[in-house]
């Protein structure tokens, strides 16, 4: 391998060959990314004659067409702004498609003083109104000229001002002129020209993890070019759904296997620990399936909470979608359960940004400790995770629920990258907010038109601020979340600067079902000016207490522990979510109680349960809460050394048999399928329990009847009382 060295070359050379298709992209360059003010800082070095780098090529044969041609490894950006600037177009370098986002800027040149190329168009009309785009081209620049000294002559200039001017235009113009070194790569070895491509981009915009690993897969996968750039069009398309190459090699990397990573090389760990390099038909496969997965997450939060801007309607961190599609990976058809799978994992998701979980140092190595939870579908253990970092206002532990922001939470927010604000606007939406004006719901949109586009708008006019602070109320909070409502922006159009007190009487007369969903005070005294701290109080604690509220409506199945777990010293009463038995299948005595009755109590228990809240079922413990201990069980049904394998698995295996919808068709929502044991880690614990959660779909019957939780008891639905209380069961 060599870099061999070819003469230098204009910039006007160089967009001869781009135009001509001569220069090409190779399959593993990233996309356009430069901004504007990139742009013009590279603009203004050239003019200046300041060193910009080199160009640097690799020759070799397109896999396509089988032709020789000359693949551009570094100077994309250069170029593709080049080509734009010059010829107010984008460059076809890849199958006549341009790659990355068009750009939408105009940019001229300032000619006075020692000149300068920008992006404000000048308020006269003479020098500089000639945009860099005309100055660089074949415009008839000899007639332009002329016309613009007589122009300055006319207006009072010097004549050693007209020559400056003159020399900084002809400056400019001869930017096309500039001298690029021209080398390209001598080598036949495709991993070795992407090795050099990572190792030469590393300067000036540096590429990330994810740009090196998609380079790395691009050379491996033939076409993934295509593949990668018609999803990611799609599933903004479909969704409003953007994200970086990171993103998307990160969830690559987790489709992948276990044990993938995201490396330039995009490597697994093999049976010796060697790295070996994931094959082209295992990326394939893990493309597939990032493609299914992604899309059922995104349609899952779209059909569930009404997401279709996730810039400003997801509050979470692109990381936890990656959790969600890595537990889907463990799925035969990369599917949710059911629904109330999908609300356990939106309260995860919703729980997780509040906690904000992945903020900060060592979030990454959060996220490798998620994905190995979701991979085992122990959502429960995310849950604990976020519980003890303890960054919620409150966990109420009794009561199943988080307290997630308090009043002045919401009080300080502000908008933008707010958390709090885009949960308050994925809330309204998903609750259906609608438009005071045109009584369109915020979702599904009625309307593609931009007109009814969501936008945010002061309750109390910015314009009176200073009059606030005049009347002693705290006008520094005039921008924050409390004084902001969404709205159409057709109606926020015709809205105008009006004060509450002018307003909200016609908006109340309209639809006053508005204020309740935007939690506005009804109260007219709140409305104006010398009530706004009020007004902010009021509607902060509103909005706190219904966001609380909404985040724990999704929580169904996921019981709330102290990370602490059982408290075994101080074991709490039999009630709606507790029970104990002495036995699993063991009758000490009770004449009552046939032998084999032991189990159906406790798959009634069981049954109860998942109807009704869920709770936790233990086996070894007494009706007076001793600890009796399971050497019955053990020693009567279970004389092997595994016993507590086979215990658990008797368990397990008596629940799927006896109970409709059994695990296997959908009872795994209520029963995680998991036996704990107390004490831990020994080979004759004391104690066996489960935990049921509730069984949302449908009702789960044992012998085609159904029980439900009541106090401390398991009590059977009568048969005629069975619509009605399916129908208002979690009311």
């Amino acid at each position: 391998m060599g870099i061999k060295k070819v003469p230098t070359k204009s910039i006007k050379e160089v967009l001869k060959e781009v135009e001509d298709k001569q220069i090409v992209l190779p399959d593993f360059q990233r996309k356009y990314t430069w901004n504007k003010k990139q742009v013009i800082e590279y603009l203004n070095s050239l003019y200046k004659g300041h060193p910009t780098g080199s160009f640097l090529f690799w020759d070799a044969e397109d896999k396509k067409t089988k032709e020789q041609k000359r693949f551009l490894c570094d100077g994309q950006q250069r170029i593709t702004s080049l080509f734009y600037v010059i010829n107010d177009e984008v460059p076809k370098l890849v199958d006549d498609n341009f790659r990355g986002v068009k750009p939408n800027y105009k940019l001229y040149f300032n000619p006075y003083g020692n000149g300068e190329i920008t992006d404000q168009k000048p308020a006269t009309e003479e020098v500089a109104t000639l945009p860099v785009t005309e100055l660089l081209t074949n415009y008839p620049w000899k007639s332009v000229l002329s016309k613009i000294k007589k122009s300055l002559k006319e207006s009072g200039s010097d004549d050693a001002t007209i020559s400056h001017i003159e020399a900084n235009l002809n400056q400019c113009k001869n930017i096309l002129d500039y001298e690029y070194a021209y080398d390209v790569l001598e080598t036949d070895d495709l991993n070795e020209a992407v090795e050099i491509f990572n190792n030469v981009n590393q300067k000036g915009t540096k590429l990330t993890p994810g740009d090196l690993a998609y380079a790395s897969v691009s050379s491996r996968v033939d076409g993934f070019r295509t593949l990668y750039d018609t999803f990611e069009i799609e599933i903004e398309k479909e969704f409003g759904f953007k994200a970086d190459a990171y993103f998307y090699m990160r969830l690559l990397s987790v489709m992948c296997g276990e044990k993938a990573k995201i490396e330039s090389n995009m490597y697994k760990y093999g049976p010796n620990r060697e790295k070996e390099i994931l094959t082209e038909e295992e990326l394939l496969k893990g493309w597939k399936n990032l493609q299914t997965a992604l899309r059922t997450v995104l349609s899952a939060f779209k059909d569930k909470l009404g997401v279709e801007d996730y810039r400003n309607e997801i509050p979470v961190a692109l990381y936890s979608l990656i959790v969600i599609c890595s537990y889907l990976s463990s799925k035969p058809k990369l599917q949710f359960k059911n629904s109330g799978d999908i609300n356990e994992w939106i309260f995860w998701v919703l729980s997780a940004s509040v906690a904000e979980r992945y903020s900060g140092q060592g979030g990454d190595a959060k996220l490798e400790i998620d994905i190995k939870h979701a991979r085992k579908r122990e959502i429960d253990e995310l849950i604990e995770k976020l519980v003890e970092e303890r960054r919620f206002t409150s966990v109420d532990f009794v009561k199943n629920k988080i307290v997630f922001v308090d009043k002045e939470n919401v009080k300080r927010s502000g908008l933008g990258k707010s958390m709090i604000y885009k949960l308050y606007r994925l809330m309204i939406k998903n609750k259906g907010a609608t438009d005071w004006n045109t009584s369109l719901e915020f979702y599904p949109k009625k309307s593609p038109q931009e007109n009814f586009s969501l936008e945010e708008d002061h309750i109390f006019p910015k314009s009176c601020a200073s009059t606030l602070i005049e009347q002693g109320q705290d006008g520094g909070l005039i921008d924050n979340l409390p004084n902001r409502m969404i709205l159409m922006k057709k109606t926020n159009a015709g809205k105008g600067a009006k004060l509450p007190v002018e307003y909200l009487p016609l908006v109340f007369k309209k639809c006053p079902e508005a204020f309740k969903q935007q939690m506005i005070p009804e109260n007219k005294q709140m409305w104006g000016v010398q009530a706004f701290n009020s007004f902010i109080e009021l509607r902060s604690q509103s909005i706190a207490e219904e966001l609380n509220k909404w985040i724990n409506s999704f929580n169904k199945g996921i019981e709330i522990e102290d990370t602490a777990g059982v408290d075994w010293d101080n074991l709490p009463d039999e009630g709606p979510t507790i029970e104990y038995k002495a036995s699993f299948e063991t009758n000490f005595g009770d004449k009552e109680i046939p032998q084999e009755g032991k189990v159906a109590e406790a798959l009634k228990t069981v049954c109860a349960f998942a109807n009704t809240k869920g709770g936790m079922l233990f086996f070894g413990i007494s009706d007076d809460k001793k600890i009796a201990g399971l050497t019955y069980d053990f020693t009567r049904h279970y004389r092997k050394k595994n016993r507590k394998d086979a215990l658990a698995q008797q368990i397990i295996q008596t629940i799927n048999d006896n109970l409709e919808p059994s695990a296997h068709k959908g009872f795994a929502n209520g029963f995680d399928g998991v036996v704990r044991w107390y004490p831990e880690n020994t080979e004759n614990p004391d104690v066996a329990y489960i935990k049921i959660d509730p069984c949302l779909d449908e009702p789960v019957m044992y012998k085609k009847e159904i029980y439900y939780r009541s106090g401390d008891g398991d009590h059977k639905v009568k048969k005629e009382d069975v619509p009605t209380w399916t129908k208002n069961r979690f009311k």
